[in-house]
């Protein structure tokens, strides 16, 4: 349970690394990768979940601390259900694109807290 605790606590966790101000005309290069499991038996059965995720993002300063961007992402699942009677394995793979606008907001040196709104298509 702690494990599963730490990997869902790492999926959510972002590092930004940037200048002391996203200026004007200067481009965000990023992106985000996550890895997760799970066990779960009861009664006989037992179900096993893996799934993974791959994030892209570019985007283009319009003006200091706004960046307008796009993402692309891959996102894929398999699970395995296992009982006396009966095993099956699914598999699912998600593809998307999306649009993002961001606005940084200074709170020390170097370090900054966004806002973020986007719009996907899967």
């Amino acid at each position: 349970m702690k494990k599963n605790f730490y990997l869902l606590l790492l999926s959510f966790l972002r590092i930004s690394f940037a200048q002391a101000q996203i200026k004007k005309d200067s481009w965000l290069l990023g992106g985000q990768i996550s890895f997760g499991g799970s066990t779960t038996e009861s009664a006989g059965s037992e179900v096993k979940n893996n799934g993974q995720t791959i994030q892209l993002s570019l985007g283009k300063a319009l003006r200091d601390n706004r960046v307008f961007g796009g993402n692309l992402f891959y996102s894929g699942s398999r699970q395995d259900y296992f009982n006396v009677i009966e095993q099956v394995k699914l598999t699912y793979h998600d593809y998307g694109i999306g649009v993002f606008y961001r606005m940084y907001k200074t709170l020390g040196k170097d370090f900054f807290f966004f806002g973020q709104g986007n719009a996907d298509f899967n």
